[in-house]
């Protein structure tokens, strides 16, 4: 169970952060009609991936749990904002770069929290499935996130599209307090 519940909930996370990637730069585009500007919010949203190895040294002295929903209640939060501000009208494209880049920041803390969570949810005898599982649905759901994202962006919109991603890391949020969390192993003294 606490398996199924995590690789389910890192398949939509993967669809989420593509998702989001794709209609807050179609929001940008469309506000602005600046390929340029559409590109520098995609950047924003990647940029800080490159503060993961010192968030991992941050989030490892932590309890799994707090990084575990805040970042998914997080990352609910910022698309929800943008997409019922975008409903309600035109939106400062500066504050699309900031929820892009806010949103890569929460992913630069909550993706080294999840490392290593698929060793711990499974025996050993099951981890080279479990890890081969997890990969397969993260790389599937992010490509689908893309293609997905833009027909949805296409069909719905790009409000009510920032609004369904939204919601759906809340319900990942809501289903992390089921999941039981193996404890970390205490760290040395010293450390």
């Amino acid at each position: 169970k606490n398996f199924l519940l995590w690789w389910l909930g890192g398949a939509q996370s993967a669809f989420g952060t593509a998702l989001a990637g794709i209609a807050t730069s179609f929001l940008v585009l469309h506000q602005t009609g600046s390929a340029s500007a559409m590109g520098i919010n995609l950047a924003l949203a990647m940029l800080t991936a490159i503060l993961q190895p010192f968030m991992g040294a941050l989030v490892d002295r932590w309890p799994l749990r707090p990084p575990l929903v805040l970042g998914n209640v997080l990352r609910a939060l910022l698309p929800l904002g943008v997409g019922f501000s975008a409903l309600r009208g035109s939106i400062p494209v500066e504050v699309i770069y900031a929820a892009s880049f806010l949103t890569g920041l929460v992913g630069a803390f909550y993706i080294p929290a999840t490392a290593g969570m698929t060793a711990r949810l499974v025996p050993a005898d099951q981890l080279e499935r479990a890890t081969g599982l997890m990969q397969g649905a993260t790389q599937t759901m992010t490509m689908l996130g893309f293609v997905g994202g833009g027909f949805l962006v296409a069909t719905i919109g790009k409000a009510q599209s920032l609004l369904l991603d939204g919601a759906s890391f809340l319900i990942f949020a809501f289903l992390l307090l089921f999941v039981a969390l193996p404890a970390r192993a205490p760290r040395p003294e010293g450390e």
